[in-house]
């Protein structure tokens, strides 16, 4: 693997993400999830460091795991994935990614049962949203602050 130059890795990992991605249409979701932890460990044994690429496809299992119902599994993969999005993005992403990424912590800690953390992920999701310039923002931003009302009054 050390051999293969970058661009073949990338293009190996892109492989193994359709691949994966037609298991997942498939209903096939444990291969799927098999497929892209390749592609993971691909990146990572090619070099790759820490990039966004890696925590696109952390997050992508992290959200699998979430509609598996493997939800402590979940939730560590997603704060990886936003740990490395933090290190490549710096400490106020503007991203709509990033916004959706810190909705989905903040319902997997909600079913959980950690209320004030999901709380806390879902006022940092509206504000990435606001940030980010999204047509549709006041949409999402409304369904966010639904879930809140839905946690503090239920």
């Amino acid at each position: 693997l050390r051999y293969l130059r970058k661009p073949k890795v990338t293009l190996l990992a892109n492989e193994l993400d359709s691949l994966a991605s037609c298991l997942v249409k498939a209903g096939k979701t444990d291969e799927a999830l098999a497929k892209y932890g390749e592609a993971v460990a691909l990146l990572q044994e090619g070099g790759f460091g820490k990039n966004l690429e890696l925590a696109k496809r952390v997050v992508v299992i992290g959200s699998l795991l979430n509609t598996m119902a493997r939800y402590e599994e979940a939730l560590g993969r997603l704060e990886e994935g936003w740990a490395i999005y933090l290190l490549n993005t710096g400490e106020f992403p503007h991203t709509l990614a990033v916004a959706r990424l810190y909705e989905e912590i903040g319902d997997v800690k909600c079913t959980l049962g950690s209320t004030s953390a999901a709380i806390e992920d879902y006022h940092s999701a509206i504000d990435v949203f606001k940030r980010s310039g999204n047509v549709d923002e006041d949409l999402v931003i409304q369904k966010v602050v639904r879930k809140i009302s839905d946690l503090v009054d239920p």
